[in-house]
């Protein structure tokens, strides 16, 4: 079935702009890039063969994508430094506003993520492995 030239653009669109949040996201503690990236990926695969190409073969992204769709796992020097990036920032933000409402808020919201991503599976060598010998031999 064909797909109206409206519902194409309009998927691109979310996708696009769901990459540039979740890009953010990798600063900016609030904003959820695993999900974003996802929704990108799931938006450009619907509407643009070309654009989820580029996005799951990301050098940067690509890799990331990739674990989390196939083995719904990271690799452990991903979640290190996702954990710390992500508290790095925290605490900045906190030593910034200083303001207790937003210290504990933020306090939640940081525990949730790391604990999520803490618990995701850890990717086992041998997939790393694999995932590149396929980036190396062009997917």
């Amino acid at each position: 079935m064909k797909q109206s030239p409206i519902i194409r653009i309009l998927l691109m669109s979310i996708g696009t702009v769901s990459l540039g949040l979740g890009i953010i996201g990798i600063f900016i503690p609030l904003l959820p890039t695993t999900p974003l990236l996802l929704l990108s990926a799931y938006c450009y695969m619907r509407s643009s063969i070309r654009l989820y190409t580029w996005l799951v073969e990301h050098r940067i992204l690509g890799s990331y994508i990739y674990y989390y769709l196939h083995y719904k796992a990271i690799p452990l020097r991903m979640k290190i430094s996702a954990t710390l990036l992500l508290w790095l920032s925290l605490i900045a933000t906190m030593l910034w506003l200083r303001n207790p409402w937003a210290i504990g808020g933020l306090t939640v919201v940081g525990s949730a993520t790391s604990f999520h991503v803490l618990r995701l599976r850890t990717l086992k060598p041998e997939e790393i492995e694999a995932y590149q010998t396929r980036f190396e031999n062009g997917r």
